[in-house]
């Protein structure tokens, strides 16, 4: 168990650094160690783990495809929180692919799990990833909307995102008043 979670451990650090393939290598051991001892809960981890390498890659499919296992071990040990987590994730890509409706369709299954449990920081990432769909498909009322759900928690948490996201969220406001006028 220990030697798996070294092995994660330095894949965390390699993807940090944008080191891909050597982050991918370390993963991958992980998981056979971790299939070897069955650690459910690390193979769950460590599969997401790949999903976030591979979509840094920029690699979708393949992002998707260890999202999927990682949602399907997580269901197997009833892990809802990291569920929620990954259903973000999924969003994240399909926004990334321009799959805009199966983007929103995981950001609202991840919102409904988070808003549950009471996570308001993923509740927060998931109102701001639909905000910047609906962007993209220029519905720019939704997209203030949800944008500004997402600030006003981060603003409450004093989130380092309040201040990285505030001229955005500017932005849509004056589209939307734009918008309003014609």
């Amino acid at each position: 168990h220990g030697m798996a979670q070294t092995y994660n451990n330095l894949g965390l650090v390699y993807a940090d650094k944008g080191e891909w393939d050597k982050a991918i290598a370390f993963y991958q051991n992980a998981l056979k160690t971790m299939e070897r001892v069955g650690d459910v809960h690390g193979m769950a981890q460590t599969y997401n783990n790949l999903g976030l390498v591979y979509a840094d890659k920029g690699e979708w499919d393949k992002a998707i495809a260890f999202y999927q296992q990682s949602l399907e071990t997580k269901e197997r040990v009833g892990d809802v929180q990291g569920m929620a987590q990954t259903y973000n994730n999924l969003g994240i890509v399909y926004r990334q692919k321009g799959e805009w409706a199966k983007a929103i369709a995981f950001y609202q299954k991840s919102l409904e799990t988070t808003e549950r449990l009471g996570d308001v920081v993923t509740s927060a990432n998931n109102y701001w990833g639909l905000g910047s769909v609906y962007e993209k498909q220029k519905d720019i009322s939704h997209a203030f909307e949800f944008c500004n759900r997402a600030m006003s928690v981060w603003e409450k948490l004093k989130s380092p995102y309040a201040k990285t996201y505030h001229a955005h969220l500017q932005e849509l406001k004056q589209k939307l008043a734009r918008a309003s006028e014609e």
